[in-house]
C-alpha cells in the first residue's frame, strides 16, 4: 500500500498520541508503584522506632524491679521481631507492614544491614545488663567494696545500653530520611514527565490543526487524480470481467495480464479451480470405474474364464494400459503357484499358458510381499508389448496384489507406454481389492459346487445300493416263502408215508 501524505500524517499523529498515552500511563503507574514500593519502607522506620522504644522502656522498668515484665518476651521478643522485619524487608517478603519490594538501592540495603547490626548490639547490651542485675541480686550479702564495684560496673553497662539504643534510633532516622529523599526524587522526575506530556499534547493539537488544513487544501488535486484512476480502473474491471467469464465457462487456460496483488490472487484462484476441477474429474472417473467394474463382477457367467477375461479387458481399457495379465493363485495341491488365467493387449485377447512360482520374478515377489510394485525403469527382458509394428519395452509397469482381508488371491499386472498417475495407481489398487473379493466368492462357490456334486454323487450311489439291497431282501423273502411251502409239503408227505406204513 502506498503511503500518501495524509496517511503519513495520520500515522505520525497516531504514533505521537501513543507516545503521549504511554508517557501519561507511565507517570500514573510510576506514581502508584513509587508509593506502593516506598510506603512499607517509610512505615518500617516508624514501626521499628516504636517497638524499640517500647523494648527500651519495658527493659528499664524491668531493671527497676517491675516483675510483671517478661524480659524474654517483652524486650528480647520485640528486638528479635525488629531483626526479622528488617530481614524480610531485605528479602522482599510479606510482613504485617505490607509487601516489601526487594530494593536494589545500595544505600537502603546498607542502612537496613546497619539497623540489623544495631538491634543485635542493643540486644547483647540488654542481655549483659540483665545478667549483671541478676548476679547483683544474688550477691546482696557481699561486702561494701564489692557492692561499690558492682554499681560502677552497672553504670558502665547502663551507658553502653543507652548508647546502643541511641545509635539504633539514629539509624532508623537515617532509613526514614533516605526513603523520603528517594520518594521526593521520584516525584520530581514524575513531575517533569507530566509537564513534558502537557507540552506534547499542546504540540500535537497544533500540528493536527495544521495538517487538517493541508489535507483540505490538497483534496482538489486528489479529486483529479481519482478521475484518472477511475478510468484506469474501468479498463481493469473490464479485463477482470472477461477473465471471470472465461473461468466460469471452464476455460482455465485463459491468461490475465495483471501483475498487481489482485491479479496474482485471481490467477491463484484460477489455478486452484483448475486443480479442483481436475480432482473432481478424477473422483468421478474413479467412481465411474468402481461402478462399472462392480457391474462386471456382479454379472452371471457360465464359465469363470469368461469372468476373468471381462475383468482384465475392462481394467486394461479403463486404465488406458497397453497390456495386462491376470494371475490367480492355484492352491488345489500342495505345490501352490500363480496361474495365468487372462491376458489382454491392444484390444484383443492373447492366448498364452503360463504359471509362476511363489516368490519368482516381480509377480511372485509382489504376491509374497503383498505390496504394489510400480516401476518406470523396467528390465529389458521382463515384458514386451507386442503390436503389428513390433515389440517394445513399456514405459511403466504396475503389479498389484489381489488382496482382501490380508489374504492374497492373485496378481494383476499392467503395462503401458506412458506413466501412470498416482490417482490411477490408487484406482487400480481399488479394482484389485474388488476383484479379490469376487475371486474369493468364486472360489467359495466353486468349492461349494464341487462338494455339492460329490454329495449328490454319493447320494445316488447310496440310493442304488439301497435299491439293490431291497431287491436282495425281496428275493430272500421269496426264497424263504418257497422253502416254508416246501417244508410244509414235506411234512404232509412224511405224515402220509407214516400212515401207509402203519
Amino acid at each position: 500500500m502506498k503511503l500518501t501524505n495524509p496517511i503519513k500524517y495520520a500515522l505520525g499523529i497516531g504514533a505521537t498520541g501513543l507516545i503521549i498515552s504511554a508517557l501519561v500511563i507511565f507517570v500514573e503507574r510510576k506514581m502508584v508503584t513509587t508509593n506502593s514500593k516506598n510506603q512499607p519502607y517509610i512505615a518500617l522506620g516508624e514501626y521499628l522506632k516504636n517497638i524499640s522504644t517500647k523494648a527500651h522502656l519495658w527493659f528499664e522498668e524491668a531493671m527497676a524491679g517491675d516483675e510483671t515484665i517478661n524480659v524474654e518476651k517483652d524486650v528480647y521478643g520485640y528486638l528479635d521481631l525488629s531483626v526479622e522485619t528488617l530481614e524480610s524487608a531485605l528479602a522482599g517478603k510479606e510482613t504485617e507492614l505490607g509487601k516489601f519490594h526487594k530494593t536494589n538501592d545500595t544505600e537502603t540495603i546498607k542502612i537496613i544491614n546497619e539497623s540489623i547490626s544495631d538491634v543485635k548490639d542493643l540486644r547483647k547490651s540488654a542481655e549483659k545488663r540483665w545478667a549483671f542485675k541478676l548476679e547483683a541480686e544474688k550477691n546482696k550479702q557481699d561486702t561494701v567494696a564489692g557492692v561499690d564495684q558492682g554499681e560502677a560496673a552497672g553504670g558502665i553497662l547502663d551507658q553502653e545500653f543507652d548508647t546502643a539504643y541511641e545509635e539504633l534510633q539514629d539509624t532508623y532516622d537515617r532509613l526514614v530520611n533516605h526513603v523520603k529523599t528517594n520518594v521526593a526524587n521520584d516525584n520530581a522526575m514524575l513531575d517533569g514527565f507530566s509537564w513534558t506530556s502537557i507540552a506534547l499534547i499542546v504540540i500535537v493539537f497544533t500540528l493536527l490543526s495544521f495538517l487538517l488544513y493541508r489535507i483540505q487544501f490538497k483534496s482538489d488535486t486528489m479529486d483529479k487524480a481519482r478521475s484518472a484512476k477511475l478510468e484506469e480502473e474501468s479498463r481493469r474491471i473490464s479485463s477482470l470481467s472477461d477473465f471471470i467469464q472465461a473461468i466460469s465457462a471452464g476455460k482455465f487456460e485463459y491468461e490475465l495480464n495483471m501483475t498487481d496483488e489482485l491479479g496474482e490472487k485471481l490467477v491463484d484462484m484460477r489455478n486452484n479451480l483448475k486443480t479442483n476441477s481436475e480432482n473432481e474429474q478424477r473422483r468421478i472417473w474413479a467412481s465411474t470405474g468402481m461402478a462399472q467394474i462392480g457391474d462386471i463382477l456382479r454379472s452371471n457367467y457360465t464359465a469363470v474364464a469368461e469372468l476373468y477375461d471381462n475383468i482384465l479387458k475392462f481394467v486394461v481399457t479403463y486404465s488406458k494400459s497397453n497390456q495386462g495379465s491376470l494371475f490367480i493363485l492355484n492352491d488345489d495341491s500342495n505345490d501352490k503357484f500363480l496361474e495365468l488365467v487372462a491376458t489382454y493387449a491392444f484390444d484383443r485377447k492373447k492366448f498364452v499358458e503360463k504359471k509362476i512360482e511363489i516368490g519368482s520374478g516381480l509377480a511372485g515377489q509382489c504376491f509374497l510381499e503383498g505390496q504394489t510394485i510400480f516401476m518406470t525403469d523396467i528390465p529389458q527382458d521382463y515384458v514386451k508389448i507386442t503390436s503389428g509394428l513390433g515389440e517394445a519395452n513399456p514405459t511403466a509397469l504396475v503389479i498389484v496384489p489381489l488382496k482382501i482381508n490380508e489374504k492374497i488371491y492373485g496378481i494383476l499386472e499392467l503395462a503401458a507406454f506412458r506413466k501412470y498417475g498416482a490417482h490411477e495407481v490408487e484406482l487400480i489398487e481399488k479394482f484389485a481389492e474388488s476383484i479379490a473379493s469376487t475371486i474369493s466368492s468364486v472360489k467359495v462357490n466353486e468349492r461349494t459346487r464341487i462338494l455339492l456334486e460329490k454329495t449328490q454323487q454319493q447320494a445316488e450311489e447310496m440310493r442304488a445300493q439301497e435299491e439293490e439291497m431291497r431287491q436282495n431282501m425281496e428275493e430272500l423273502s421269496a426264497t424263504q416263502e418257497e422253502m416254508s411251502r416246501k417244508e410244509k409239503e414235506y411234512i404232509i408227505r412224511i405224515k402220509e408215508l407214516e400212515t401207509v406204513t402203519a
